[in-house]
């Protein structure tokens, strides 16, 4: 009898080890989660965070009319104290279903002599429809007098840094998809450091896309 109560007891020692076992599994996977979720947590913050170029680009062009539209492209945020005197964009697009008509104001401010104005843009159309790429450029020849600043930037009513107008061309049929990209994108600031650039994970980019319509 003895032997038998023995190896029940062994086998109830047994059991009571897998248990355990699967209980702390449990914990450690529990903990993983938790572990796991906190991290994305802080990226997705992290990124969320940074200031967001956009191209706010129209779900539907219409075919019929003039056949033209704008794009505009926002800005999500601007860091206060810092000065940015230069920025610049290139943007493809399709040239053989898109002509780029030019570019016109935003409504985002640089520092100016009798307080703000608006930036003068450089850019060559001809140039863009040639290869299908805009590059669009400000540059504040004395480095910082003339520069962006957060106090010419507004998230609610100041945050169009620039528009692009655009024109279907007579080979865009009813369902074509037209899409715009953000190759590159740079707010440089006096501190190479305090920059916000694509490049360096330091601007988010938002590209956009429409479909021709009637």
């Amino acid at each position: 009898m003895e032997q038998i109560n023995d190896i029940k007891i062994t086998e109830q020692e047994q059991e009571e080890k897998k248990k355990k076992k699967r209980i702390l599994l449990i914990i450690l996977l529990i903990l993983l989660l938790i572990a796991l979720g906190v991290t994305l947590f802080f990226i997705l913050r992290k990124n969320y965070a940074k200031p967001t170029i956009k191209l706010d680009v129209p779900s539907k062009v219409s075919i019929s009319g003039d056949r033209e539209f704008t794009i505009d492209i926002p800005l999500s945020d601007m860091p206060e104290g810092v000065l940015y005197p230069a920025a610049s964009f290139s943007i493809s697009f399709d040239k053989s279903r898109l002509e780029f008509m030019g570019i016109e104001e935003g409504n985002v401010f640089v520092l100016a002599d009798n307080g703000f104005d608006l930036p003068n843009w450089g850019v060559n159309n001809e140039r863009s429809n040639d290869i299908g790429l805009i590059n669009i450029m400000y540059l504040d020849q004395t480095a910082g007098k003339y520069a962006f600043t957060s106090e010419g930037f507004s998230k609610e009513d100041r945050n169009i840094l620039v528009r692009l107008k655009f024109k279907l061309r007579g080979s865009v049929i009813k369902g074509d998809v037209m899409n715009f990209v953000i190759e590159d994108a740079v707010l440089a600031a006096s501190d190479s450091s305090q920059s916000l650039a694509m490049t360096k994970n330091t601007l988010n980019t938002v590209d956009g896309r429409t479909i021709a319509d009637d």
